[in-house]
């Protein structure tokens, strides 16, 4: 067995605007020391979240090598999502790898779903969503195929900004994140570009995002600004964005949690304005979801680990709640 490293072929590297020898960025590198503290010292950009490996192979096993610029400081479930990678076979989940605390390497087999037949399956490897990695390499048994991986149904990628929630704290391990259960369900490359307690709306990075070419723009931008800061920053956000693409399906989200202090529905009112302005200048693209709709009517407290941040069952009700209209959007239809 050999290991290879993902950022040659037949490996697809996804979800990463810098990918060149140790720098594994979700932020050029002209906007990535010139955003805010938290982006800019607290190497948020530097993060490989909602990022993956992905290709085909018929090995039963795959083997998975990575090495992070820091120690690991995480203990527990924390560690597994913010530290360790998660390993799907055909959008079925097959295992997880993380390192020790104090590790700055790890690394693992993961076996094939026993209940999938033998013979060539697609692989997706999700990187952590909040660690800073140098290396990561892959491989498989020896004798094994490895080729591209099946080509994404989805011809462009799908773009997330917002705060940690999108980063994806505090789901459990990388795939349980809600853009990522999005990304497999809809079978689409994802651009995650959430950023925990940093998400300020700022100019240069709507700038970098109307630069892309994608399919379609979440804008998931309320948790970090409360009114007034919110109602200045995120129709400017939507509307540079909008600019370079007139007819790009958007879609508004405001937060679902709404216990945690009365100002939210201040801030769903800022981010609904923003709709509302766009629908009544005539813009049939953008669209808007009301997080309060994500978690139901009863027992809401156990979607979230903190009265914030959603656990695996406020990612999936996330998932759940979006799914709908992207599906539509991406496919013309409810798959």
């Amino acid at each position: 067995m050999e290991y290879k490293n993902v950022l040659d072929k037949p490996f697809s590297l996804e979800g990463l605007a810098v990918t060149e020898g140790e720098k594994l960025w979700r932020l050029p590198e002209d906007i990535i020391d010139n955003v805010n503290k938290g982006i800019t010292e607290g190497q948020l950009a530097r993060a490989t979240a909602g990022a993956c490996v992905r290709f085909r192979t018929d090995s039963p096993k795959i083997y998975v090598k990575v090495v992070k610029a820091y120690p690991c400081v995480l203990r527990l479930a924390a560690k597994a999502a913010g530290h360790g990678v998660d390993v799907y076979f055909d959008g079925e989940f097959a295992g997880l790898l993380y390192p020790d605390v104090g590790e700055t390497e790890y690394g693992g087999e993961i076996s094939r779903p026993w209940y999938l037949a033998d013979g060539v399956h697609d692989v997706r490897i999700n990187l952590p969503i909040g660690s800073r990695l140098v290396k990561v390499e892959a491989g498989v048994e020896d004798g094994a195929c490895l080729l591209p991986p099946t080509p994404h149904k989805v011809k462009k990628p799908v773009v997330f900004y917002g705060s940690s929630i999108t980063q994806g704290y505090h789901a459990s391990r990388p795939g349980c994140t809600y853009v990522g259960m999005l990304a497999r369900r809809l079978d689409f490359e994802l651009i995650n570009l959430g950023f925990s307690g940093e998400a300020h709306g700022e100019q240069n990075v709507a700038e970098y995002i109307a630069s892309l070419d994608m399919s379609a723009f979440v804008l998931d931008y309320d948790h970090n600004d409360d009114v007034p800061e919110l109602s200045e920053r995120h129709e400017p956000f939507f509307k540079t964005v909008r600019e370079k693409h007139p007819d790009l399906p958007i879609i508004l989200l405001s937060r679902p949690d709404f216990e945690y202090k009365a100002l939210n529905r201040e801030d769903r009112e800022a981010v609904y304005a923003t709709f509302k302005r766009a629908r009544e200048k005539g813009d049939k693209n953008v669209y808007f979801i009301d997080g309060e709709s994500f978690y139901g009517k009863t027992d809401r407290g156990s979607f979230t680990l903190d009265g914030i941040h959603p656990n695996d069952l406020g990612m999936r009700a996330m998932a759940d709640g979006v799914y709908p209209l992207l599906s539509n959007i991406l496919y013309g239809e409810v798959l």
